[in-house]
């Protein structure tokens, strides 16, 4: 039978009852009212970045060009030494450069290298310069708006050295000075003690020999700085790490990573204190018609993912961005209080300085549905588009679709740990919070309240973050003036805890201090939901449950979880909707709204462009239909609730 053709059959079967229940209706009890709390995501950005030029016609007259933060704002400045020894700051602002100003003259004439960096542990750059032919290194020492006087601070250091590098690498918190000679793949250290480098001996010999780029940033997160070399020919990068007096023994530690590229880098990008290398090519390597397309090989660091520290697979973190630049840089241009880093396209010839902040790593909190591939095209604002989860223009229009139907609480999906990505999906949901309160302090509205769904504890099993995440959720969205419009359930706000495996028992076990989340009602979700749960997936379909039953329209987590498929609408029909009906609960639970991730959604939306590994909205006449899923959940729930 047609999935239509069914449900208006159920209608007429339901207007039929009321008929008669009208003419006995002594007969028959009131249909009980069951409560319909539907998921909603609130992680979808679509912000536009800006790539334009953060500065234009600046140091291109310049014979070196540096990226640092000079006056100790924690924002890197664009900085440029002249041949004739004068130096330029433009100073970030945190969305470009300001007008570049002179910080010092005559520093530097007929050197063979500069570098920038804080050599004396105060927070901000200096100035610094190699002689080859004497060893001779200067400093300027960075005063927060200028250069001071450059002084000596050694001689006879790295003489013919073939790579000069600073890096603190005794953590001492003050940039040493490194000398690296290719022929014999010696590397020089002189410790910095705040005014002067001193003490020159060689801490590495035999590493490096054949290499085409050498580094020192710290690889181990252990606060000094290590030594890497990348070897164009094989693409691969080698590390020996720092013991505070010496470099110890070379490993491989990322193979075939770059080969061919114009740039690498190697610096800790996303704050966690590991360094991660970066390659940029100058051609069309993609055969996608852009040229300039970035690599980066990210260390999964322990803390931050809960695994064994590994380097993950090559990501795009840029694709077409700063094609043939004179130089590229990673720096926290943006000021990121997490220490994500932008990066930084410089173009000689015109002196354009771009900038993309962070997003080669964090993309997603700039254009998610880009960073992880949802193909999806939303209906809202009366076209089909990708939108932004904090636009109140589409958060206005779901709210109204979404009462009108009959749902009386939206379920945000904050599982990922609730400040996660720079609090971008936080905020958003504060926003939704925000309009829903709007919509509901009009008293012609059919009210439509929120509550919040938490996930942390499955992220090292620590009770304590569920503790934590309640408090948080309290302080923001119940104990504040958004409280009124929050679901309460058995007298409490609703607090969905998703618990991993693991999770739940190790809450249970937990003896400390429990009064966050006794403030409110608690309940679960899963990976695989059970009886009482209120999520995530049902995938033998709605379990059966006085309290709480789910529903779902199909399940692609596209992790490698076996797929349920939509199947026309059967599924979420047959083996979800009808066992609702038959039960009414207190309580029904839609999974999702706007769950395209795992394609959960029952949103209008279209699905044409879909690859083969997505299951395309088709109905029962196979023909694709992007608003079947929302006109069945509309009725369904007018059969829950007539």
């Amino acid at each position: 039978m047609s999935t239509f053709r069914k449900l208006a059959t159920v209608s007429a079967v339901t207007a039929l009852a009321f008929t008669l229940i009208g003419s006995i209706a002594a007969a028959s009890p009131t249909p009980t009212y069951t409560d319909v709390g539907m998921w909603y995501s609130t992680w979808y950005a679509k912000t536009p970045v800006n790539t334009a030029a953060w500065i234009t016609g600046y140091a291109n007259a310049g014979a070196n060009q540096f990226i640092g933060d000079v006056d100790g704002d924690g924002k890197d400045d664009a900085v440029m030494f002249k041949a004739d020894g004068a130096w330029k700051a433009g100073l970030s602002n945190g969305s470009g450069f300001d007008t570049p100003t002179t910080w010092r003259t005559g520093h530097g004439v007929g050197s063979d290298n500069q570098l920038l960096a804080d050599v004396n542990g105060d927070g901000k750059a200096d100035a610094v310069v190699f002689f080859s032919a004497t060893g001779k290194w200067y400093a300027a020492l960075s005063n927060g708006s200028g250069f001071n006087n450059y002084s000596l601070w050694i001689s006879n250091h790295g003489a013919g050295s073939s790579a000069q590098l600073l890096a603190d690498v005794d953590g001492d918190g003050k940039c040493d000075a490194i000398a690296y000679d290719s022929a014999n793949g010696d590397w020089d250290v002189a410790l910095s003690n705040g005014s002067a480098f001193s003490g020159s001996s060689t801490w590495k010999t035999g590493f490096g020999a054949g290499s085409v780029n050498q580094f020192a940033a710290d690889a181990n997160d252990d606060g000094k700085a290590d030594i890497a070399v990348f070897y164009g020919g094989t693409g691969n990068w080698e590390v020996a790490p720092s013991s505070g007096s010496s470099f110890g023994s070379a490993s491989t530690i990322i193979s075939g990573h770059g080969i061919g590229s114009a740039d690498q880098l190697f610096t800790d990008g996303n704050g966690d204190g590991y360094a991660d290398a970066y390659v940029c090519f100058n051609g069309d390597v993609n055969a996608d018609g852009k040229s300039g397309d970035c690599y980066a090989r990210i260390y999964q660091s322990p803390e931050l993912y809960m695994i064994t520290g590994v380097y993950q697979g090559s990501l795009v973190f840029h694709s077409g961005f700063g094609a043939n630049a004179s130089k590229r840089f990673v720096g926290n241009v943006s000021g990121n209080a997490n220490g994500w880093k932008d990066t930084i396209a410089f173009f000689q010839s015109t002196g354009v300085w771009k900038v993309e902040p962070y997003r080669y790593f964090k993309k997603n909190i700039y254009d998610t549905w880009d960073a992880w591939n949802i193909d999806y095209v939303p209906y809202v604002k009366g076209a089909y588009q990708q939108y932004d989860s904090g636009d109140p223009d589409v958060i206005d229009e779901h709210i109204a679709q979404i009462s009108a139907a009959g749902v009386d609480f939206l379920l945000f999906d904050e599982t990922n740990n609730v400040h996660v990505d720079d609090n971008y999906i936080w905020q958003r949901a504060i926003t939704v919070a925000e309009r829903i309160k709007a919509w509901n302090d009009d008293p012609s509205h059919r009210p439509l309240k929120y509550a919040i769904a938490v996930g942390g504890i499955q992220f090292g099993l620590d009770p304590r973050k569920l503790e934590y995440e309640a408090g948080e959720v309290y302080d923001t969205f119940v104990n504040s003036d958004l409280g009124d419009n929050y679901y309460e359930w058995d007298g409490k706000p609703l607090l969905v805890v998703y618990h991993g495996n693991g999770g739940l028992e190790a809450w249970e076990d937990w003896t400390g201090d429990k009064s966050d989340a006794g403030a409110f009602t608690l309940r679960w979700a899963n990976g695989q939901a059970q009886a009482g749960y209120y999520g995530w997936a049902v995938s033998g379909g709605t379990i059966a449950d006085s309290e709480v039953q789910v529903v779902m329209p199909g399940w692609n987590n596209r992790k490698g979880a076996p797929v349920v498929y939509r199947n026309s609408g059967q599924f979420y029909e047959d083996d979800c909707w009808d066992v609702v009906l038959a039960n009414r609960p207190e309580i029904v639970m839609i999974n999702s709204y706007n769950e395209y991730a795992e394609q959960t959604a029952v949103a209008k939306t279209d699905t044409s462009g879909l690859d083969a590994n997505s299951e395309k909205w088709y109905n029962d006449q196979a023909v694709l239909d992007p608003d079947m899923y929302w006109e069945m959940t509309e009725q369904f729930i007018q059969q829950l609730n007539p």
